[in-house]
């Protein structure tokens, strides 16, 4: 299972490290939520159904994903790569 585990802990690296921004005043619980999630689903996806489904799964996810996040930003007027302009995108977030 450290294979899985390895791929779902390294599409989460990538996903945070390109589009981190986009959680810059989420609370430090939540984040690691999000990771224990990931990692949880991957292994228990890969004990019911197998090492081919979690990483397909896991894939299928982070591109369902990314597209929603790139249709929800360019619906509001948000640059998807930069959140600009903050301002509009932190009040969406309901940050101050």
């Amino acid at each position: 299972m450290y294979p899985e585990l390895f791929f779902a802990a390294t599409l989460h690296l990538i996903g945070h490290a390109v589009f981190g921004h986009f959680e810059a005043y989420s609370p430090v619980v939540r984040k690691l939520a999000k990771i224990i999630f990931n990692l949880g689903l991957t292994a228990l996806i890969a004990l019911t159904l197998g090492r081919p489904w979690s990483f397909i799964i896991p894939a299928a996810f982070m591109i369902l994903g990314l597209s929603v996040h790139y249709y929800w930003t360019r619906k509001h007027g948000i640059n998807f790569w930069t959140a600009e302009p903050r301002a509009k995108y932190y009040a969406l977030r309901g940050w101050s």
